[in-house]
């Protein structure tokens, strides 16, 4: 019994703790207002839906959105780096979309072979799923991005004189 609650109470404390949503190094004032705008518009969308179909559309719309500033930030990332780290850049975009493309091909056949075990909750908890992925994802390369700009910065500064 008592290992019962101890796992109870660690198992409580971990997710009381759990911050993941926000990345921390994306809190700057430029980088909210542009990102937490898609958010803000998304939190509209699901606080005002009226049926099932409106639901899934703010879904999938603001998931296009978060995929439009992870093109966006990638193409501006690519303009940016050598040429052996956009191979890099490339192969691992690559791989992302490969994955997420299996995982929405894996439930789609798990939710086609099971339609009774699954309702119409799970398959928006789905899409709600795919939407985070995307925009963590945007997240990350705008990440990467941001990086490397203050690198160039960086680099273009004159060092000070003494």
């Amino acid at each position: 019994m008592k290992k019962i609650v101890i796992v109870i109470v660690f198992n409580c404390i971990l997710i009381g703790g759990a911050t993941a949503q926000v990345r921390n190094y994306l809190m700057n004032e430029d980088d909210t207002v542009q990102m937490y705008h898609i958010d803000s518009m998304l939190a509209n969308c699901l606080n005002n839906f009226q049926s099932p179909e409106d639901l899934v559309t703010c879904l999938k719309t603001h998931r296009k959105l978060w995929e439009d500033s992870l093109d966006n930030s990638y193409r501006k990332l690519m303009a940016l780096v050598d040429t052996s780290i956009q191979n890099r850049l490339m192969v691992a975009e690559f791989s992302w979309k490969n994955d997420m493309e299996n995982d929405i091909k894996l439930w789609e056949s798990i939710y086609d072979s099971n339609p009774h075990w699954y309702g119409e909750e799970t398959s928006n908890s789905m899409l709600q799923y795919f939407l985070d992925r995307t925009r963590e994802r945007a997240l990350d390369m705008r990440f990467f991005l941001k990086d490397f700009m203050l690198r160039k910065k960086l680099k273009n500064i004159p060092p000070p004189r003494y």
